[in-house]
């Protein structure tokens, strides 16, 4: 991706602490690990400033990338 293709202000990579990740998610499944990691980086990317991820279930359950009920029973171990 060339800086003409960038969003201004959102950042091309950001750093990423391996320990940490592995401590905060070992209890999650595969699919939960998933989820995590998709609104980590909505996170991320959302604005300059490292902004929250959304209130709204319905908004995170679609970065997510998770069904509606698949959501209702992995969102409260992820957003844990």
């Amino acid at each position: 991706m060339s800086d003409q293709d960038r969003t201004p202000g959102r950042p091309r990579y950001t750093k990423f602490f391996w320990k940490d990740f592995i401590s905060d998610t070992q209890h999650l499944t595969a699919t939960q690990v998933g989820a995590y990691v998709r609104l980590l980086a909505h996170a991320v990317m959302c604005s300059p400033d490292f902004c929250s991820i959304p209130e709204a279930t319905s908004k995170q359950y679609r970065i997510a990338g998770v069904d509606p009920r698949n959501w209702a029973r992995i969102g409260p171990d992820v957003r844990r």
